[in-house]
């Protein structure tokens, strides 16, 4: 069972997943009813009575009747449902819909899948039996692609406002994002290219790298030289972006937000940069009051291929082809989804309360997220 609110019509409804209909072709006038309405001999040891079952089993129905009680659903964002959990399904995303406007950068989709869907979409991966199903419906967060935003194009004006306002914005898109969903960085784009290229140490020399780009490639060392560190790292992250590299501990990044409220406010002041600054006073609020926990604390995570943003120096040939490197090597692996993660849907009262709080801020720090990258990026929306 799938319920989505990603279906053609008025745009958020129970979004129920159909299956079109068998059409068995229509017996000819002239054919012999012989073998056509005879039925073959059954045996006696045959059991000659069936129970066909229609309604939602019992652990979905009490889970959403559950939810009604102690969640901020209203019942009148209902329309003729055509079971509790389509009820539930319309209830929820119309709370969903409040919450936000709809995301212009941010690639994102919702869906309510029963444990047993959650399983065939996992089916092919390696820790599939890692799911243990315990709930009887999952929230699942998913991204069908991602949407590749330039830096480079506001960079000297928000570095000409102050040096650390372009490094400020990205750590806190990183941080807020560690909280809520996945969003490719530069930092994670040379992560990429280290695996492909330099055995996975981003920090090699170029003496080291040389010496592996040739026995892998093999080729003109001078061919080779594009592929050096001290030149691919200024191309995809370069010093100016102050992001933190693998040496540096990225977890401990996290506590690093840059500049601080003060200076942010200050910073209102200035022409160009207003909205920006006001937005990143806004957005480091919510990563506070998120305090370094997964607000959408996935039971299973779904070995996504895609993420819900990509933010690059710029989107150059370098990129494209890293692009699909990366797709290529992810699909090619045999265990990657469209789903970044499925969360159990809470039963009891408190922990319906404590997740629907969750939910409420992690929204709303997308929301911001998204207002960010709108701000950092002239590339063109999705």
């Amino acid at each position: 069972m799938l319920l989505s609110p990603q279906q053609p019509g008025d745009g958020v409804d129970a979004g129920v997943a159909t299956i079109s209909q068998f059409q068995r072709p229509a017996a000819s006038a002239s054919r012999s009813a012989h073998g056509f309405l005879t039925l073959p001999e059954v045996s006696a040891d045959v059991a000659v009575r069936g129970k066909l079952r229609f309604h939602t089993p019992e652990a979905i129905t009490a889970l959403a009747r559950s939810q009604f009680d102690a969640a901020p659903l209203r019942a009148r964002d209902v329309k003729a449902p055509s079971g509790i959990a389509d009820a539930y399904a319309q209830a929820l995303f119309k709370w969903f819909g409040r919450q936000h406007r709809p995301f212009k950068y941010l690639n994102l989709t919702f869906s309510v899948m029963d444990a047993d869907t959650v399983r065939s979409e996992i089916s092919h991966q390696y820790e599939a039996e890692s799911f243990t199903g315990n709930a009887p419906m999952y929230l699942a967060v998913s991204s069908d692609g991602e949407g590749i935003f330039e830096l480079h194009a506001y960079a000297e004006k928000l570095t000409r406002a102050h040096p650390q306002l372009l490094a400020t914005a990205l750590r806190l898109v990183q941080s807020a994002s560690w909280q809520t969903t996945w969003i490719r960085t530069p930092s994670e784009l040379l992560h990429h290219f280290s695996h492909f290229h330099w055995d996975g140490d981003e920090m090699a020399s170029d003496s080291d790298a040389l010496e592996h780009l040739t026995e892998c490639h093999g080729g003109n060392s001078e061919m080779l030289q594009d592929y050096l560190p001290s030149v691919v790292r200024e191309e995809l992250r370069p010093a100016a972006l102050c992001l933190p590299t693998k040496g540096q501990g990225r977890r401990r990044s996290r506590r690093n937000l840059g500049l601080d409220v003060a200076t942010l406010e200050m910073l209102t002041c200035r022409r160009g940069v207003r909205r920006l600054c006001r937005e990143l006073v806004h957005l480091r609020e919510l990563v506070r009051r998120g305090r370094e926990r997964h607000l959408f604390d996935f039971a299973y995570r779904g070995n996504p291929v895609y993420s819900a943003a990509a933010l690059v120096w710029q989107n150059d040939d370098r990129i494209q082809q890293l692009f699909d490197d990366i797709y290529t090597f992810d699909w090619e692996g045999g265990e990657a989804s469209v789903h970044l993660g499925f969360i159990p849907i809470a039963q009891k009262a408190p922990a319906i309360r404590r997740q629907y709080a969750d939910w409420q801020l992690a929204l709303q720090t997308l929301a911001s997220i998204d207002r960010v990258l709108g701000h950092l990026t002239d590339s063109e929306p999705l």
